[in-house]
């Protein structure tokens, strides 16, 4: 399967330093976010609870077949987003664009999963659907605030939270599914019961450190404290979770220490199995050679009149969107609806990764 291999490059040295709201020196370009070569043991750990769905829906998003050739080496879109407010900038994303995002990715052809479930390989949608996933970064309170006489049970309607799950409510195959990196004291007050709102309703909240810091600049103690401290902190809030992503603020370097993956505090053990990079292109698939869960590339959403740099305005959402949907989605991640197999195009054998089992892989058309 042809790759763009050219743009792959460009979106791993542009965009980089610019996490969460940090823009590049005026003419300079952006950092490069280089790729780790370690990856994270596999441990077991509690499955995230399940995503509400009624037995009614259930059985209509059973039954739908979407609009693209089942192909599970594919590029998946990750998409990063701030904060959602008016007026539109650099680091915003109206309520009113974020809607029309999700309507149109609903409207394309792709279904929502968590960071988790792509890690997991557990990209569980139907037939002919991609896979896309929105991670939020920085826990900003534009992203959950309670809606007025709702507090504690309804989402407000203009916050990123209430848009998403006021969208699955009106279209049951688009699941309760989005990646939510937060630093403590997330959502501007309430975070405790918001953290939990968020479990329960099958969204996944994963770990961007204590005080958003420089992970590359910490010794194996500060390590300790802002990743496991942030892990710790929402699994005490949230018995039987398991914090198992992080979103790296800034960027990171090849030599952090294995406090970074791995370790105990406050009574608590974390282990993180998938780490995503500040920006700026479509994630291999899990089943790749190319997959490397410790530095997954997501793809920004800006307004590309707010983006300093013309060249990375190729590697904003608003233009990486038609690339990837040209030539009937041929370059996307599409499920084949079967968790037990894995489906890939003629002559992309030599592209899986070596521990796909043999047997579960079936060659489409």
């Amino acid at each position: 399967m042809a790759r763009r291999m050219t743009l792959l490059a460009m979106g791993l040295t542009l965009l980089g330093a610019a996490a969460c709201g940090q823009a590049a020196a005026p003419g300079r370009p952006l950092a490069a976010a280089a790729p780790v070569a370690v990856a994270a043991p596999a441990v077991p750990h509690p499955t995230p609870a399940p995503r509400p769905v009624t037995a009614d829906a259930a059985t209509k998003v059973a039954a739908q077949v979407g609009p693209f050739v089942p192909n599970e080496l594919g590029e998946i879109p990750i998409l990063e987003i701030h904060n959602v407010a008016s007026p539109e900038s650099r680091w915003e994303i109206t309520p009113a664009n974020l809607r029309a995002i999700v309507a149109n990715l609903y409207a394309s052809g792709f279904r929502p999963v968590t960071f988790r479930d792509v890690v997991e390989r557990r990209i569980d949608i139907p037939r002919g659907f991609a896979p896309v996933v929105l991670s939020f970064d920085d826990g900003d309170p534009s992203q959950f605030q309670w809606a007025p006489g709702g507090q504690g049970t309804t989402p407000a309607a203009n916050s990123a939270v209430g848009i998403l799950w006021n969208f699955h409510l009106a279209h049951p195959s688009w699941a309760a599914a989005a990646s939510f990196y937060v630093n403590q004291n997330p959502f501007g007050g309430d975070s405790a019961a918001k953290i939990k709102w968020l479990v329960a309703h099958g969204f996944e909240v994963g770990d961007h450190t204590m005080n958003h810091v420089d992970m590359s600049k910490l010794d194996a103690a500060q390590m300790l404290y802002q990743v496991g401290g942030l892990a710790a902190w929402v699994q005490n809030t949230v018995p039987g979770y398991h914090v198992s992503t992080l979103a790296y603020p800034y960027g990171f370097s090849r030599n952090m220490p294995a406090t970074a993956w791995t370790g105990s505090i406050n009574g608590q053990s974390y282990h993180i199995q998938g780490a995503l990079l500040v920006a700026g292109n479509p994630a291999p698939s899990p089943y790749s050679k190319a997959w490397n869960p410790l530095a997954v590339p997501r793809i920004q959403v800006a307004d590309p009149s707010t983006v300093q740099r013309v060249s990375d305005r190729a590697l904003v959402w608003s233009a990486w969107e038609p690339r990837l949907l040209a030539n009937h989605g041929a370059e996307l991640y599409v499920s084949d609806g079967k968790p037990g197999t894995v489906t890939i195009l003629p002559g992309e054998q030599a592209q899986l990764a070596a521990n796909v089992p043999p047997a579960s892989v079936v060659v489409g058309k």
